[in-house]
């Protein structure tokens, strides 16, 4: 089974999934379906291997359905009371079109752009009579105050879904509008379960036992995640951080085209800079021979320092052979100590004396408690603002304007400094070990390649050598 994401506008899929997880691979109608993704209620179940019927009047929702869902039925007509045909009255790029026209005029008095048109009508009967004998697990029905007339058409079919699901308020108004066709439903043996503010569920006498499934709205329980791209209210925030997470990204790839200029004006800067190394390099052999002559001196100095060594570590040899004849003395002394230890923890003392060493032991770890919550404490504010500085340092802009305030407490810059050295922020402060003006100052003023770097810390250590 693949991850439970909820598409629905009001969450209507997780309480059906609630309902209905025990149903393998099932079967649903989704009438007045509109997109296969914004405000879906069956997305959910398809992506868990459910197929179904989705019926809507907009010919540009019902393309798109089939194009997403070929494998699934997609009826572009409207579902009235009496089938054939019926005006229907579209608002692009939105859920509001109805058969009603009040509700149409209501709405365009609103300021929605409202297209009369023709389309073909089927009844509920109809539509349930193409599903056969096939057990349909949950209907929905959402066409915007025409509830009614869709429950209206549904006669004889002897098809029972396990649960039926309505919109029953009038369309963007808390209103509700059941009290005309709840009665019929009723009488068809099915049993008011829940409702959540917006649509009312109703189940099967037959499926009577999941009506528990309903006890509670959709909670941290049903497991379930949600995708971001419902028309509901509770993800505008998603969808805000969203814009301005593509935002971001535009930003990026700007920076991205200047980091590409940069890089090529660098690479002209590193093939003049590999050229000043070579140069470099055959000035350090120069002087290398000149400090090659000085280190031999140095090491016949150190020939003679190795032998009044040699002659002091026979002296402490000596030394060390006294230590270790005492050291047999003591351990016969720590043995016998050991024994006389067993003996007292086995006296009837000892351990009528248990009680007050544990309190000790026990007072002591509590006058040293304040100073572990202290070291603690410290501990999490230097990880807080180690984390704030890495943000800032990530940030050019935030990292120049910080800078600019520290310039006034240059303690709090010091120590600040100090710690992001420490945490593997920032480098430490280069210390030149040349005098001021030496070549050495010079090369460190040129960005070398890693090799040449590297050929360049050999032969700086080698003639620190040298020197020292």
């Amino acid at each position: 089974m693949s991850r439970l994401i909820s598409y629905a506008q009001n969450f209507e899929d997780i309480l059906l999934w609630r309902a209905l997880s025990d149903v393998k691979d099932g079967f649903y109608i989704d009438i007045g379906a509109q997109s296969p993704d914004i405000d879906s209620v069956s997305r959910l179940f398809y992506e868990q291997g459910w197929r179904g019927v989705h019926v809507d009047a907009m010919a540009s929702y019902a393309e798109e359905l089939r194009k997403a869902r070929p494998e699934e039925v997609v009826v572009h007509a409207a579902v009235t009371s009496e089938g054939g045909v019926a005006s229907f009255f579209q608002m692009p790029d939105t859920g509001l079109s109805t058969v009603k026209a009040d509700i149409a005029e209501s709405h365009a008095n609103s300021g929605y752009a409202v297209e009369p048109t023709i389309v073909a009508a089927i009844t509920l009967d109809d539509l349930l009579g193409q599903v056969g004998e096939r057990t349909v697990h949950w209907l929905k029905v959402d066409v915007e105050g025409a509830e009614g007339d869709v429950l209206a058409g549904w006669r004889t079919s002897p098809v029972r879904p396990w649960i039926v699901v309505v919109e029953s308020t009038l369309p963007m108004s808390q209103v509700q509008s059941h009290e005309g066709w709840e009665p019929g439903l009723l009488a068809k043996g099915y049993v008011y379960a829940y409702f959540d503010g917006l649509n009312r569920y109703y189940v099967s006498s037959e499926e009577r036992a999941r009506l528990e499934r309903f006890s509670g709205g959709p909670n941290v329980f049903d497991g379930i995640a949600f995708s971001g791209t419902s028309s509901s209210s509770y993800f505008s925030l998603i969808k805000e951080n969203q814009s301005r997470c593509e935002a971001i990204a535009a930003n990026a790839n700007e920076h991205a085209e200047r980091l590409r200029g940069m890089s090529e004006e660098l690479g002209g800067k590193l093939r003049t800079a590999c050229e000043q190394l070579k140069t470099l390099h055959e000035q350090m052999e120069h002087e290398s021979a000149i400090h090659q002559r000085e280190l031999l001196s140095k090491v016949e100095e150190g020939h003679a320092n190795l032998r009044s060594m040699r002659e002091q570590y026979d002296i402490l040899k000596g030394r060390f052979d006294i230590h270790v004849a005492s050291e047999e003395h003591w351990q016969a002394a720590a043995k016998a100590l050991e024994q006389h230890l067993t003996l007292i923890r086995s006296s009837v003392s000892w351990r009528i004396t248990a009680p007050l060493r544990y309190s000790a032991r026990l007072f002591r770890f509590c006058l040293s408690l304040p100073k572990r919550v202290l070291r603690w404490s410290m501990r999490v504010a230097r990880f807080i603002v180690v984390c704030v500085m890495r943000q800032v340092l990530r940030r050019p802009e935030w990292r120049e304007a910080v800078v600019q305030r520290l310039e006034r407490y240059p303690g709090i810059k010091g120590r600040l400094r100090a710690l992001s050295v420490n945490s593997g922020l920032v480098a430490p402060m280069p210390v030149d070990r040349w005098s001021a003006g030496g070549v050495f100052e010079q090369q460190r003023a040129v960005r070398l390649s890693r090799s040449g770097a590297q050929v360049l810390m050999q032969i700086e250590h080698a003639l620190g050598k040298v020197v020292s």
